[in-house]
């Protein structure tokens, strides 16, 4: 945008600052013939449209929650959203609230064992995991991420016992991928080659791991 510009009704006169969403301007209403401070939204970037899109969605969720704070949906659903909008600090305090009024519900503890993953803090992770996982918790991403936990402990038996578990759940390129690092690290060669290739074979074609598998399976077949 530049001076002289029209946007609606206002023609743009100065830029008067830009924040994380946008540039504010100084504008002159043609309609009611006054200066007002005009903010423009500047998303080109799809990261930046899908950050606005979340931060309305916790304002959303606020909304509704003055309303009924009892909406169980409302209120995981704004956890998660600070999860994704990279705060996970409050997600876990939400997370915390949320537990609060519904003790042992193994989804909530599961979201928040993966707020503790995002912000780095494994051992509370994974105790969310395990908790989550003891009360009926039976989703895929559980068992996935719980077993990369295990193998960076080198825990390779659980790690794979999970893996294996999350590739029976979801058979997706994602969970192969991840089962084939750890049997790799495990020294199990033939089986690591199995993953890199299924997975190789069934992910989408942008998949942004798809150079690092390559490389895996060709380590994983070079002889010893």
């Amino acid at each position: 945008m530049k001076p002289g510009e029209r946007v609606g009704p206002y023609v743009l006169d100065s830029l008067l600052g830009r924040g994380g969403f946008g540039e504010v301007w100084r504008a002159r209403d043609g309609k009611l013939n006054r200066w007002v401070a005009l903010k423009l939204l500047t998303l080109d970037d799809p990261d930046d449209r899908r950050r606005f899109l979340r931060a309305g969605a916790v304002e959303e969720y606020d909304a509704c929650l003055r309303l009924d704070p009892g909406i169980f949906e409302a209120v995981s659903n704004r956890a998660l959203t600070l999860m994704d909008l990279g705060r996970p600090d409050e997600a876990i305090a939400a997370f915390d609230r949320a537990l609060a009024t519904w003790p042992g519900n193994a989804t909530l503890i599961f979201n928040r064992g993966l707020a503790h993953h995002v912000k780095g803090d494994l051992a509370r992770a994974l105790a969310d995991y395990d908790e989550a996982a003891a009360r009926g918790c039976r989703v895929p991403e559980l068992f996935g991420n719980r077993g990369t936990l295990w193998a960076q402990k080198r825990d390779f038996p659980r790690a794979l016992a999970d893996l294996d578990e999350a590739v029976r759940l979801a058979p997706d390129h994602v969970n192969h991928f991840n089962r084939a690092n750890t049997r790799y690290d495990a020294g199990d060669r033939k089986g690591a080659a199995a993953d890199y290739a299924r997975a190789l074979e069934i992910a989408p074609p942008d998949w942004p791991d798809r150079a690092k598998a390559r490389r895996g399976l060709d380590a994983a077949r070079r002889p010893k």
